[in-house]
């Protein structure tokens, strides 16, 4: 991720965010945004988050 521009990096969170939350609103599901947390978490850390 060192190597990643952070305004590039910031847009994709917050494009991942959205799309989340609008699969959840649309599903009525908070899965995926659950999903959405884990994986940028898992992204950001470097590891894997369960």
């Amino acid at each position: 991720m060192a190597d990643v521009e952070p305004r590039s990096l910031a847009a994709l969170i917050v494009d991942l965010w959205e799309g989340a939350a609008l699969r959840a609103k649309a599903a009525r599901d908070g899965a995926p945004v659950d999903a959405a947390i884990v994986f940028i978490v898992a992204s950001l850390s470097g590891g894997r988050v369960d």
